[in-house]
């Protein structure tokens, strides 16, 4: 990782976009499409190491994640599922 050494376990980005509210729940179309960047990213600069991996994308919202599963879908196919895991906070509490 040393290729990225500013990120860490645990990186947080402040991109300046705007929320869509849905109910009770938001989403960001520009968050998701950073996080699309950030795993074809990763997965270019580690010769595809990256994709043999599993990677998580965590998000407090549930439209979030329903966004973020759309556009892993349209851009990678079906098939992300294998090596990408998107799903909310809540979701994650309590697995180890």
């Amino acid at each position: 990782l040393t290729k990225f050494q500013a990120f860490q376990s645990f990186t947080v980005i402040d991109l300046d976009s705007a929320e869509e509210r849905g109910g009770t729940s938001l989403s960001n179309p520009a968050e998701a499409k950073l996080a699309l960047h950030l795993y074809n990213t990763l997965v270019q600069e580690t010769n595809g190491l990256a994709s043999q991996s599993r990677v998580a994308v965590i998000t407090p919202y549930s439209q979030q994640a329903n966004l973020l599963r759309r556009t892993f879908s349209q851009n990678l196919g079906d098939q992300y599922e294998k090596c990408i895991e998107v799903n909310t906070v809540d979701a994650f509490q309590g697995r180890e």
